[in-house]
């Protein structure tokens, strides 16, 4: 199980990776840097890993997906990448629409393969400005479960969370004062069984290369 510290005690520390936020997003960094080798360290503001992400119903767009060819949807990197423009209004960084786009599809498949998450396209419903069916869902269609199975892979795979404290980034390299109200680390409870975006991996590893310090 991993280790939810929640604490007021102020300590340093010094981590490989550290990652500012426990949705989906920070999650699947976390898991990431696992299978990579790196040791990341999660923090949370809230007392409880969730997110926007459990507010949300739960739905991935992605692109070229094993999910779509069983359904006989033809989708592609590059029409996912301009419908974000598109609706963008081709404000957003081309170089990370890009990045997105390609990288949809491994994500879907990693958490499916790697960590049994039983995705399905949502093929009763076109989510506006996309040109394809490519929303990718867990049974319920919540983001609850998103995060539940999510937050489950992490405590399998012994990641640290430590909640209830909020990151200031000063010059880099980057340096975290970690705001903390409480000190007693306990085990995190659930434990239901839940690889690898090669974007998510390629950043990690550009990142662990260098110690950030960071004060709890």
């Amino acid at each position: 199980m991993s280790t939810i510290i929640t604490g007021g005690e102020k300590f340093e520390a010094r981590v490989p990776l550290l990652i500012i936020g426990a949705g989906a997003a920070g999650l699947c960094a976390a898991l990431a840097a696992k299978e990579a080798s790196v040791e990341a360290v999660v923090i949370e503001r809230d007392a409880v890993p969730a997110g926007s992400t459990a507010l949300s119903a739960g739905l991935i767009p992605a692109a070229a997906t094993r999910f779509q060819r069983a359904k006989g949807i033809s989708d592609s990197a590059q029409t996912l990448a301009a419908d974000i423009q598109r609706k963008a209004h081709g404000e957003a960084d081309g170089a990370v629409v890009e990045a997105v786009a390609e990288n949809s599809a491994p994500l879907i498949e990693w958490l499916s393969d790697r960590y049994d998450f039983p995705f399905d396209v949502v093929d009763n419903f076109n989510y506006p400005g996309h040109a394809a069916l490519r929303m990718h869902g867990l049974p319920s269609r919540t983001g609850l479960e998103l995060i539940d199975r999510l937050r489950s892979a992490v405590e399998t795979n012994d990641i640290v969370i430590a909640t209830e404290r909020a990151a200031s980034f000063r010059k880099w390299p980057m340096r975290c004062i970690l705001a903390t109200r409480a000190t007693r680390a306990t085990p995190s409870s659930g434990a239901k069984r839940s690889a690898q975006s090669s974007l998510i991996s390629a950043a990690i590893k550009a990142t662990a290369r260098s110690q950030r310090r960071i004060t709890f």
